[in-house]
Parts: structure tokens; sequence; C-alpha cells
């Protein structure tokens, strides 16, 4: 739970008035079936506009580049048709895996979601 808590610390420090956040969810297309569409780690509404976000320890969000990509284009679907302004992926790693951060361009790039790679030194705490 805390690279998410950190995340939201960061997109707080960003905000020029409100911030409204929501733990991770599982969101269902259809609400009587069983297993979700996609789970989102995180939910925030800053200054009236949602962002999405994936949050994890590692450099990655998934072991290969088509895992990756298949995770990163559900949560791209998902968070359009939620209408949301933009997409946070957070690690508390020093840097995303280079696959990984092109993934994300490739699959973010072809919409108009505002997409934040957000590292360690995003996250770090500052005094």
């Amino acid at each position: 739970m805390v690279v998410p808590v950190l995340t939201v610390a960061f997109l707080k420090s960003k905000a020029k008035g409100s911030v409204i956040f929501l733990p991770e969810v599982e969101l269902r297309r259809d609400r009587v079936q069983d297993k979700p569409d996609t789970e989102i780690d995180l939910s925030v509404v800053l200054d009236g506009r949602l962002y999405v976000g994936e949050c994890t320890r590692e450099d990655r969000v998934d072991e290969s580049a088509d895992g990756e990509r298949r995770r990163l284009e559900r949560l791209r679907d998902m968070a359009a048709s939620l209408d949301a302004r933009g997409v946070v992926l957070s690690t508390v790693a020093g840097a995303w895996r280079e696959p990984t951060s092109r993934i994300a361009a490739e699959v973010f790039g072809v919409t108009e979601l505002h997409l934040w790679l957000l590292t360690e030194g995003d996250l770090k705490p500052r005094n």
C-alpha cells in the first residue's frame, strides 16, 4: 500500500485545488460477471479530472512484454471508458525498465490520455 500512498502524495503536490483518492478497485463492464475486466490500484480526482493508476514496487507491470502490453491496453481501455484525463504508472524502483517505458509510450501514445511514469525519485518524500 505504500506505493499508492506515495503516488497520491506526489499528485497532491501538483494539485491547484482538490484531491480525492480511492484505493484499489476491481472494474467490471457487466456487474454480474465474476471476474473483473481490470483492477486499478488507485483512482484520483485531481482538480476535477480523473486519473487512474498502476502502482508497483517492481520496474515493470508484468513479467513478459506481451503480458505488459495486454495489461496496459486493458488499463488504457478502461481509463478511456471512464473518460479519465490520464494514467499514472508508479514504481519505487529507480527507473522503469526500457521495454516497459517503450510499451507504455506505444500503448498510450495513440490516445489523448496523459501518461505519467513515476519512479522512486518522483515519489521520495521531500522535507
